[in-house]
């Protein structure tokens, strides 16, 4: 019985998302086109990991997490404006007066094929 009042205290979520090209200046995690570029070359593999905490309803973790990965993104791959083969992992908890969510981005650097 208290098992079960431990499925209705806490809630979690795990969420996967592929991205064959991001442009990270104008990325958006609700996107789902693929910008049109040249022929790229994946170079060295990138992750970054972003988490955001909510307390009652003082804000919306999962919205500034979202928000959080979007933005960094632009300061990975300094010589590349594109990146390859991406996976956006969203992981979501909460219980009755705390949540956290955490947004995971792998991609690769990419670079202009010379062909």
């Amino acid at each position: 019985m208290k098992y079960i009042w431990l499925l209705l205290l806490i809630s979690c979520s795990q969420k996967y998302q592929t991205y064959y090209v991001v442009d990270k200046y104008q990325f958006k995690v609700e996107q789902k086109e693929s910008p049109i570029t040249p022929k790229l070359l994946p170079t060295r593999k990138i992750s970054k990991r972003i988490c955001a905490d909510q307390y009652f309803f003082s804000n919306n973790a999962l919205t500034d997490s979202k928000r959080r990965i979007e933005s960094a993104l632009a300061s990975l791959c300094p010589d590349s404006q594109f990146l390859l083969n991406n996976k956006v992992t969203e992981d979501w908890w909460t219980t009755i007066i705390y949540s956290r969510a955490c947004m995971t981005f792998e991609g690769y650097c990419s670079k202009k094929s010379d062909v």
